[in-house]
């Protein structure tokens, strides 16, 4: 487990241990999504990396007849 401090800028530096093992890149986009007095990081993905995202779901039971 990393520590961080939040800078008086409002910024946070992710430790290079957590951005390897979350797989995060320079460059990536996020959103911070509170939950109670719980921040949760969450990857803001492109149309390319969620394509094919559904692929094989059923989705007969979605729409009425």
């Amino acid at each position: 487990m990393s520590n961080v401090v939040l800078k008086a800028d409002g910024t946070v530096k992710l430790p290079a241990d957590v951005r390897r093992a979350a797989g995060f890149k320079p460059g990536d986009r996020f959103t911070w999504v509170p939950r109670g007095n719980t921040i949760v990081l969450v990857p803001v993905l492109t149309i390319a990396q969620l394509r094919g995202i559904a692929e094989g779901a059923d989705t007969s039971s979605l729409r009425e007849p």
